[in-house]
């Protein structure tokens, strides 16, 4: 029963520690167009490596619906803001107009395959991710030195509507809240998730220590009755 009792006490102390090694990881983001070759050759790769949900996991985008007809995919807007704001800060192959193109933290955007990024991540890992995509994502300001994003989020909409043909001012500032409040939801579900999930394992963690003691505890005083 020790041994039991040791396991779960061990398991609860790893439970925070699993969290925040998930926290932990570089996210590579993915800017990609369905079925795009070099996306998919990307993808490969990165999943191919030792520290792939080690050190790093994969975030895709949809830049454009497909390679083909090339039409803005649902991530467009945010690709745009991205690719402009590594623009200013000198990174001139950060393009929205060619596929794959990928972010890692502060320090890479570029729009074309690359086979050799473990060093890159493995840089990013040891000094932890800035992750400015996802601070763009969340309309935030200065996600990079200067970056305003209402002035970026307001030509990305003109940029859209040019290549689509539709006006969007209004339903893309509804789409953009929603999907702000989408991300900010989908953030307090998982961590309220972690949160049920270690009340759980400590309530039945809790109930199996009780119910040794019990079962000592009779134990004990059965033994001690055949003595008498």
């Amino acid at each position: 029963m020790k041994k039991i009792i040791i396991a779960i006490v061990t398991i609860l102390l790893a439970i925070p520690m699993l969290v925040k090694a998930e926290e932990n990881l570089v996210k590579v983001y993915i800017f990609e167009a369905g079925g795009c070759p070099s996306c998919e050759a990307e993808i490969k790769y990165l999943k191919s490596l030792d520290s792939y949900e080690k050190k790093f996991t994969i975030v895709e985008k949809q830049l454009y619906v497909d390679h083909v007809d090339w039409k803005p995919g649902k991530d467009f807007n945010l690709g745009v803001k991205v690719a402009l704001a590594f623009n200013t800060q000198g990174f001139t192959e950060a393009e929205y107009t060619a596929t794959p193109f990928i972010v890692v933290s502060d320090i890479y955007a570029t729009s074309h395959y690359n086979g050799n990024l473990e060093d890159i991540i493995n840089e990013v890992y040891n000094k932890k991710d800035k992750d400015v995509v996802g601070c763009i994502e969340q309309n935030k300001d200065n996600c990079l030195d200067g970056y305003i994003d209402a002035t970026y989020d307001s030509y990305a909409k003109q940029l859209y509507e040019r290549m689509t043909g539709t006006t969007t001012n209004n339903n893309n500032n509804n789409n953009n809240n929603n999907s702000s409040n989408t991300y900010k939801t989908n953030t307090d579900a998982k961590e309220d998730n972690i949160i049920i999930i270690l009340i759980v394992v400590i309530v039945l963690a809790f109930g199996l220590i009780v119910g040794a003691n019990v079962y000592l505890s009779k134990k004990y005083a059965a033994k001690s009755k055949k003595k008498k």
